[in-house]
């Protein structure tokens, strides 16, 4: 307020010996400097173990083996070679590319190994077809079918499972096996049990 006095008591002051000025009730600390000190990490000492490398793991497509010798099944129960049926160029003149069997009518036939379904319907000159992919370069191919099972496409196909049914339209037919390795044309009976073959 204008004209207003301000009362300040001196009783709160001590009175020290010797003492010059007044000194505060409550004297203000020393200052000090605020200074940032960086705290460095030391870094923990870790031995070294000696471990294995570790190699990075692929993916491999699987691969059946069934011994050096028979790598495929029969695609029927009794397997019979018809006249001029073996691979390669016949006495007639005809060429071959697999080995046509003898079969009765309306008999299952089997696929040889485990594969995807890469084909499945009718071609002309072949009649209904299978052709299996078995994932190592190797296909079987089923021709001359009466009836087809296995009609989805990129369907695996276990081994020995029905994929189709011979014709039934006569008493003797038959059926046309080719085993490819990629677009080659392989000899199936070198990859069949031959001691399996009627006479």
């Amino acid at each position: 307020m204008p004209l207003a006095r301000i009362y300040i008591p001196r009783s709160t002051y001590k009175v020290v010996p010797k003492q010059i000025h007044e000194q505060h009730p409550h004297p203000k600390h020393a200052v000090t400097r605020y200074t940032q000190k960086t705290k460095i990490k030391k870094k923990k000492l870790v031995k070294k173990k000696y471990l294995p490398k570790q190699t990075k793991k692929t993916w491999k497509k699987p691969v059946q083996k069934r011994g050096k010798k028979f790598q495929f099944l029969w695609p029927v129960k009794e397997p019979i070679l018809a006249k001029y049926g073996t691979f390669g160029e016949q006495a007639n003149g005809i060429v071959n590319t697999g080995i046509v069997l003898k079969v009765p009518k309306g008999k299952p036939i089997y696929a040889s190994r485990t594969g995807l379904v890469m084909f499945s319907g009718r071609l002309k000159g072949h009649g209904n077809m299978v052709i299996l992919d078995h994932f190592d370069n190797y296909f079987s191919v089923y021709m001359k079918l009466g009836k087809i099972k296995a009609k989805k496409q990129n369907v695996i196909v276990k081994s020995q499972s029905i994929i189709g049914y011979t014709n039934q339209s006569d008493q003797h037919n038959i059926l046309i096996f080719e085993i490819k390795k990629l677009n080659q044309s392989v000899n199936p009976l070198k990859l069949l049990d031959k001691n399996r073959l009627k006479n």
